[in-house]
């Protein structure tokens, strides 16, 4: 049981409660003197934010090379030492004696970190319109007050800019007793180095890099209507309207337009197999008429069947894999069909596609040679495309005009697919020969063989490989040659025939 002398503080407890009631009739005390010494380091940082400032105001002008001073600042003499400026200018001669008198006009003006011919994003400066060549061109503040011409022509503002209209320096307490001077000085270089600025068309990047969208566009703006008093150039012309348009571009972009509808969308084509539709408006330009399509009268649900090739290959005879399918006589004489021209799109995808409308046939005729060199060519092709896997679509009776080969780089533009389409079977079919031949030549002899050692070579050069083939296609010693094909006319008796086949009918 505990007794009222247990209970009894000792003096180690007695001396510890004595000490913390102490420390606590300190405390206010020493928040005090922590709230002071916080004022006193954020006024000495405060100080040291100034200075720095005022030397990165002084650095940035001192880098800039002197120009021929100014003279148009009082010196000390023409001020009295009882006048107001006096002391104003005795305490702004030590920040203002270190710019240089005025900005070099290869530099424009920098001014705190921001490039433009005009100013800061705080103050995008605006070049007054003179007529007199001679007349000082002057500055305006964003928000000053309106300006009037005096009897020399030079443009001054009824009111100057205040320390918020201008805001070219933001100088802290300690700055308060120099800070109009320094303004007015900057001022006065400002006017220097725009009067001597190069156009405002060219463009600083870097360190004066736009720090203020607002800031860039209102400069942009000044910038138009400068352009003409600085330069001397005409002002940029206002874009060309399309009614505007010369008839010569007016039809090419008729035919960008055509080329459009040039894809049928029920064609099997991978985009990635297709080139750029400037290469293939370019390929088609040398055939002006070909984008023009051929008008059919059979609707649209009739002309859109199509066939398999194993129909057309039994009823008109010939091959079911060849582009030229090279009918029997005794077919020939029966169907009089020997000019059908089935294109495969993996070979050749911007073939025709829609009924009347043209296309791009791709083959290796040499530069030079007619379409009808090859014996299998007809001046006039009954053409079958094929649309999907088994589904092979009439297209109508074409011609084919030559058109620019392709170039290295469309053939490096075509897919992979279709590349290795090409190369496997100008190294493996008979009809490649003269390619193979031309790639064998060079090899041996060591140059570009002639035409006639070409067509004198004998034996099929099958030894050729596929990769010889794509290393001279890649290098541009071989090229790919293009045909514009045109619809010339469309029979619609032999449609339907082909109608009936596909549906069992005949």
């Amino acid at each position: 049981m505990h007794t009222a002398s247990s209970l009894r503080p000792n003096s180690s407890w007695a001396s510890d409660v004595d000490g913390l009631w102490r420390k606590r009739r300190r405390a206010p005390n020493l928040m005090s003197n922590g709230k002071d010494k916080l004022v006193e380091r954020l006024r000495a940082k405060d100080e040291e934010i100034a200075e720095w400032r005022k030397k990165l105001e002084l650095t940035l002008f001192g880098e800039l090379s002197a120009a021929p001073a100014i003279s148009e600042r009082p010196s000390k003499q023409e001020i009295r030492d009882d006048s107001p400026q006096a002391e104003t200018t005795r305490s702004s001669d030590e920040v203002v004696s270190h710019i240089p008198t005025a900005l070099p006009a290869a530099r424009k003006t920098i001014c705190f970190g921001l490039s433009a011919a005009t100013g800061t994003a705080e103050d995008p400066l605006e070049i007054l319109d003179s007529d007199d060549e001679g007349a000082n061109t002057l500055p305006k503040a964003r928000g000053s007050s309106p300006t009037r011409r005096t009897s020399n022509g030079t443009h001054h503002n009824s009111k100057p800019a205040s320390m918020h209209e201008l805001d070219a320096i933001e100088p802290c307490d300690s700055e308060s007793d120099h800070k109009d001077a320094v303004l007015e000085e900057t001022r006065k270089r400002r006017r220097e180095a725009l009067q001597t600025r190069p156009t405002s068309g060219s463009s600083l990047k870097g360190e004066e890099e736009l720090e203020s969208q607002e800031g860039y566009k209102e400069e942009e703006k000044v910038a138009k209507l400068d352009t003409p008093q600085v330069s001397g150039q005409p002002a940029s012309p206002e874009p060309v309207k399309n009614e505007d348009l010369p008839i010569a571009d007016e039809a090419l972009e008729g035919k960008r337009r055509a080329i459009t509808r040039l894809r049928n969308p029920e064609a099997q084509v991978k985009k990635e197999y297709l080139l750029k539709d400037e290469d293939v408006l370019q390929l088609h330009l040398s055939n002006s008429d070909a984008l023009q399509p051929y008008p059919i009268s059979l609707p649209d649900d009739l002309r859109s069947v199509t066939v398999r090739r194993e129909l057309l290959a039994k009823r008109y005879g010939g091959s079911s894999m060849d582009t030229f399918p090279g009918p029997s006589a005794e077919k020939l004489a029966q169907h009089g069909r020997g000019n059908l021209m089935c294109i495969n799109l993996l070979w050749n995808p911007h073939a025709p596609q829609v009924p009347g409308h043209a296309g791009l046939y791709f083959d290796t005729i040499l530069p030079g040679d007619p379409w009808t060199a090859r014996k299998s060519h007809s001046e006039r092709q009954t053409l079958f495309v094929k649309i999907k896997a088994g589904k092979w679509l009439y297209l109508g009776e074409y011609e084919a005009h030559p058109a620019p080969s392709l170039t290295v780089a469309q053939w490096h533009g075509l897919a992979d697919a279709v590349r290795a389409v090409w190369t496997k079977n100008i190294s493996e079919k008979d009809w490649g020969k003269t390619l193979r031949a031309r790639i064998h030549l060079r090899c041996t002899l060591g140059r570009e063989p002639t035409r006639a050692e070409v067509d004198g070579a004998d034996g099929l050069f099958k030894h050729v490989t596929r990769e010889q083939v794509n290393d001279a296609l890649g290098a541009g010693h071989e090229c790919i040659r293009t045909w514009s094909m045109k619809c010339i006319g469309y029979d619609e008796d032999f449609a339907r025939e082909v109608i009936q086949l596909s549906r069992g009918e005949i």
